[in-house]
């Protein structure tokens, strides 16, 4: 255990150099090179910088304490879903076109070269797992909406992470793919076609006007 004391200034001559700081260690005592009254006008001096250093202290002691208080953000329900939009996309070289289509029932307009989309168009679970599927229905029909038929199928549902859109292609054959996604179909690592390139106005499936 350490012990220190102060010689006083008027100590009588006795006590070698008055002022010293007394020092006990261990039941041996020294007197410091620096006097009391110097070392208490050093922690004067210093007294500023220090009060600054423990008021910044302070505060990010309090702010550490208010983050850990503040409630956390909710973690996404695994076994949750969340709705996505859709775009269909027709990629048949056919002069054909599609004029409605369904995912699960619900309609989610038309497949022509991209960018018609429905908000909310598929529900899908916050976390992908193997096996999901959508139904998917469409009608095609030739230009000015002749000899439409309807076709339906079972499409997988490509892996995703984070979504900002789906993208629906159908593609020559009827062969459909189904691509939620934050990437543009232009973008290079997109999992899919690029943007179908079939001429959309000509096949509106309106009837001709004179």
């Amino acid at each position: 255990m350490n012990n220190i004391a102060y010689t006083p200034l008027n100590a009588p001559k006795t006590v070698g150099r008055p002022g010293r700081v007394l020092i006990c260690r261990d039941g041996e005592c020294k007197l410091s090179a620096v006097s009391g009254v110097r070392l208490a006008s050093n922690v004067r001096a210093a007294w500023p910088s220090l009060r600054r250093w423990w008021r910044g202290a302070f505060v990010l002691i309090a702010s550490l304490l208010l983050a850990a208080c503040l409630p956390k953000e909710p973690e996404p329900d695994p076994n949750g879903s969340f709705g996505s939009s859709v775009s269909a996309m027709d990629h048949d070289p056919s002069d054909t076109f599609v004029r409605n289509v369904y995912v699960n029932g619900k309609w989610v307009g038309e497949a022509s070269g991209g960018g018609g989309i429905v908000a909310g168009g598929i529900s899908l679970p916050n976390r992908w797992r193997p096996g999901l599927t959508a139904v998917v229905k469409w009608e095609r029909c030739e230009p000015y909406g002749k000899n439409c038929r309807w076709t339906e199928k079972v499409v997988p549902i490509q892996k995703y992470d984070e979504v900002g859109h789906t993208d629906l292609h159908i593609l020559e054959g009827g062969q459909v793919l189904i691509i939620p996604t934050m990437l543009d179909p232009q973008h290079p690592d997109y999992p899919g076609p690029g943007y179908p390139t079939k001429d959309f106005f000509r096949n509106t499936g309106k009837e001709p006007t004179e």
